[in-house]
């Protein structure tokens, strides 16, 4: 039993619909209890309370565990009224599809070969005419098969079928005869009337377009949103009628990707004639650095040396950081005397202070307009200089 692939247009739900064979499916009539899908569990792609409740209904109408079973529910099922539900062994349905997926195939949809009349559509006045009987395989294994009101329906045929009462002739006289080619002869021999020949590839095509999806539960689309984007997409790649839109949107890319490369190289020119700035002005400032690895702190660090040599005091040093901490913290002090000073370079930390104090905010507004940061630590002011490496 293989799944048969489809092509098939079906306008904004166009795309690739695989066709479950009708031998691998059973269909079963139940109720379901009133409040079990209005709350909405159908949509859910795992409804476990949903999928418990079909294994208790139909556990006497199947031959398997129904744990192995797929189930799939009619159209716009409702619940408190009688609906079909397609049964398929799970673990074949699953191989299938993964022997699909290794050949870069993803369907859209799951359709049945044949599949029953949605009870909750179907006329209570069932009209033979309506009906179609299917002669498929050839003159040494054909087969029948017709929908009706209790379900679909095969039975074998051969050319020692020669009894009406084997065949449903005489309850749908009046229903259309359709045959495949391999089995036209048979179909016309046995029922005495001319068959209309139909290819098993425009059969299948036939059967894509049933409203039936048996992509449910654990075989449903994980964001049907994604699944309508994916399909809309396929038809813009590959439709002739997009090949214009097509050139047209691939040149803006190209053009916005040109651009972006331009506009990069552009960037880093700039950067790189800033760097080669900040290397001359640290050259001709300091002739004796041979070595240039990271320019800043390189004239930073040079500053320093000739600071030192000259006496002179920079922002980093004790003096000056107890400077500018003295010239803002008369209030503070006259709040609480400082218990200890603790110094590194860049670094003052001044003990015995109230972390409470309002005026602390007042004392940190200062030292940043001086060039310093400053955080209470506990009853501890630290004080580092702003950019401090």
């Amino acid at each position: 039993m293989n799944i048969a692939l489809i092509p098939v247009d079906l306008g904004s739900n166009g795309g690739t619909v695989a066709v479950v064979p009708s031998r691998a499916l059973s269909w079963h009539q139940i109720q379901l209890p009133n409040g079990t899908l209005s709350s909405g569990w159908m949509q859910e792609r795992s409804s476990p309370r949903l999928r418990s409740i079909l294994e208790s209904l139909l556990e006497d109408q199947l031959l398997d565990d129904p744990a192995k079973m797929h189930f799939a529910l009619q159209p716009h099922a409702t619940d408190g009224t009688a609906i079909w539900v397609a049964a398929c062994d799970k673990e074949w349905l699953r191989d299938a599809l993964k022997n699909l997926r290794r050949s870069h195939h993803r369907p859209s949809k799951l359709a049945p070969e044949w599949a029953p009349t949605p009870l909750s559509t179907k006329s209570k006045s069932f009209s033979s005419s309506n009906t179609k009987l299917w002669v498929t395989g050839n003159d040494d294994m054909a087969q029948i098969t017709w929908v009706d009101e209790s379900g679909v329906h095969t039975v074998p045929l051969s050319s020692n079928h020669l009894a009406n009462a084997q065949l449903p002739d005489m309850d749908y006289p009046d229903a259309e005869l359709m045959a495949e080619p391999a089995a036209s002869h048979l179909a016309e021999q046995l029922f005495h009337r001319t068959a209309r020949v139909i290819s098993p590839e425009n059969r299948l095509r036939r059967s894509a377009q049933y409203e039936w999806n048996l992509g449910q539960f654990e075989f449903a689309w994980r964001n049907p949103f994604f699944v309508r984007l994916a399909k809309r997409w396929s038809i813009f790649w590959s439709a002739p009628e997009w090949t214009t839109a097509r050139y047209a949107m691939l040149v803006v890319l190209a053009v916005h990707i040109l651009g972006l490369n331009a506009l990069a190289w552009r960037s880093n020119k700039v950067l790189e004639q800033q760097r080669t700035a900040i290397r001359d002005v640290l050259v001709s400032t300091f002739p004796k650095v041979s070595v240039i690895v990271d320019p800043p702190v390189q004239m930073d660090r040079e500053l320093s040396q000739l600071r030192q040599a000259s006496g002179g005091l920079s922002p980093r040093d004790f003096e000056s950081m107890l400077a500018a901490f003295g010239s803002s913290a008369e209030t503070v002090l006259a709040n609480g005397a400082a218990t200890a000073i603790d110094f590194s370079p860049g670094e003052l930390r001044i003990s015995g202070l109230k972390s409470d104090s309002p005026l602390v905010d007042t004392l940190n507004a200062d030292l940043r307009a001086r060039g310093y940061t400053s955080k209470m630590d506990g009853n501890s002011l630290v004080i580092s200089v702003q950019g401090a490496r």
